[in-house]
């Protein structure tokens, strides 16, 4: 199914503007260049659709490469080209706040495929691309409200469950301060705004505060 979405469905589409795969792409630049060389200022219908093709490509080779018992040096390194191939086009959409929902987009995919690397004992191939998720996300500001810290607050977990499985316990304990830090300043920025908190913004600050520290407890007893 992922083989025939893959080669009928997405690839064909982006080959009207590209023949370059996902995974031979380089930077921000080359993307750009391969995929939107007027920019992101096209119609909404032909940008919603290249960028449903590009992550679709995305989906299926994770897909193709799950499917299989166990991950090769081979997939590994695939899989690795298809997390630097979404950091570079999230990368592309930072200073774009209106596709803000592509890094969140981006995110997903990140942790998704990283979580499924940490099953294989690929943990430490892992973080880096983590980091880069949840740091992106920090610094996007429509991202970075109560409503999406549950998400943001899985990704600090997967990092420091990343760093302990790495026998990093220094900068996972580092980490795990600086994530309960992110949680409080934004809490603190909830207070200032002027609007009282409601039930469900308290609750989420709370629920985020304990799940960061029950992962920081549950990784050092590993």
């Amino acid at each position: 199914f992922y083989q025939l979405a893959l080669w009928q469905g997405y690839s064909l589409h982006l080959q009207q503007f590209s023949p370059v795969n996902i995974t031979d792409i380089t930077d921000v630049s080359h993307f750009m260049t391969c995929f939107f060389p007027d920019g992101f200022d096209t119609e909404d219908d032909t940008l919603s659709m290249k960028l449903r093709a590009l992550q679709g490509c995305s989906l299926c080779v994770f897909e193709q490469e799950k499917s299989h018992s166990i991950l090769s040096q081979e997939g590994l390194c695939k899989l690795l080209r298809v997390l630097d191939f979404i950091r570079i086009m999230m990368q592309a959409f930072q200073q774009h706040e209106r596709l803000c929902w592509q890094l969140y987009n981006g995110s997903l995919q990140i942790y998704n495929i990283c979580r499924f690397l940490m099953t294989m004992n690929c943990s430490a191939q892992a973080l880096e691309y983590l980091l880069w998720a949840s740091i992106s996300l920090e610094l996007c500001v429509p991202l970075m409200t109560v409503k999406y810290l549950p998400w943001i607050v899985t990704l600090y977990c997967a990092v420091c469950y990343c760093y302990y499985d790495n026998q990093a316990v220094v900068q996972a304990e580092a980490f795990a301060r600086r994530a309960q830090g992110k949680i409080n300043e934004l809490a603190k920025l909830e207070e200032q705004s002027g609007v009282p908190a409601s039930r469900e913004t308290q609750r989420a600050c709370r629920e985020a505060s304990i799940k960061a520290g029950d992962s920081f407890c549950q990784n050092i007893l590993l």
